[in-house]
Formats: structure tokens, sequence, C-alpha cells
């Protein structure tokens, strides 16, 4: 099982110069950004967290992250499970000049103390992995059946008068 851990004040240089591996939880509670977005703020992100340097001599941080959110339905508003996962790597610079000539392989995280707030980033991480448009499956939706009740019901319902058939007797 896992524990929470907290990551929000990590020292960048030593966790980079001990190659440092962090594993473990945060509540999403803690994410106030990422609760904006869900029905729902209980629930903790799981992360796995790697510091290192590449063969570049480029300062990186890779790691996976995954969490069990409830989102609101676009479609019927209610309420529905999702699973967010993400894989990413950063690498950490001082400045802007450094991000450019940063490894296209890396997201730059552009770092301005010796502390690094890594929270922030599986935060972001998860915002990322969100959909565009949170909806149920088509089958599972009632705003779906809804709908195609609705279609179904204009269907069967008697021929309307048609207001324009009164022109139609005008051109007899």
């Amino acid at each position: 099982m896992k524990r929470q851990t907290n990551v929000s004040q990590l020292n960048i240089r030593k966790c980079i110069d001990q190659r440092a591996h962090y594993e473990g939880y945060v509540e999403l509670s803690e994410m106030p950004r990422l609760c904006e977005a869900l029905a729902d703020d209980r629930g903790q992100v799981v992360f796995e967290l790697q510091f290192g340097v590449d063969e570049e001599g480029h300062p990186f941080l890779e790691g996976h992250c995954e969490s069990d959110v409830t989102l609101t339905c676009e479609r019927c508003l209610g309420t529905m499970p999702l699973q967010l996962s993400s894989d990413f790597q950063v690498g950490i610079v001082y400045s802007d000049e450094q991000a450019k000539h940063l490894a296209k392989r890396y997201e730059p995280v552009i770092v301005h103390s010796e502390i690094l707030d890594a929270t922030s980033i599986l935060e972001d991480e998860m915002i990322l992995s969100l959909p565009m448009y949170a909806m149920h499956e088509n089958a599972d939706c009632a705003g779906t059946s809804r709908e195609l009740a609705a279609e179904d019901g204009s269907q069967s319902d008697e021929v309307k008068d048609n207001p324009f058939s009164v022109l139609a007797q005008l051109k007899k």
C-alpha cells in the first residue's frame, strides 16, 4: 500500500544528485485547480517520481501518476467515474535560454529557486489528462436515453397541421 508523501518542497539539487525516487499519493483535495474540473474532490493521485541526469547532462524528472476521479457528464449532468493516467518526462531548467537547448523529449519546467513543488507538476499532468468533454458512453448516459425517447416520440405523434397548407389550396 502506498503512503501519503509530501513532494511539495523538494530540494532539486539534492534530488538530482541522489537520483531520488519517490512514490506515494497526494489527496485530490490538495490540488485546487484539478478539483475545479471534478464533481468530487475525494480520492488520491497515486504517483511515482524519478529524478536523474541524462547522457547529455540535462537534469530531468520522469514519472507516472493516476487517479480515479468523478466528473460531471456534459450530456446528462450526472456524475461519471473516470480513471486518469499520465506518464511524463520534464527537463529541469533555470532559464528560457536553457529551455531552448533542452532535448525535444522533455517538456521544460523552469524553476526559480532550489525548491521544487512536484505536487503542482502532478496536478498539471492530471489536468492535461482530463477529457475535453466528459460524457458517459451512449448506453450509460441518461441524456442519450432522453434524446432517443424525444426523437421516437416526435415520430409517433399525429401529423401536425402544416401552416402552409392554406397556400396549397390557393394554388388550385
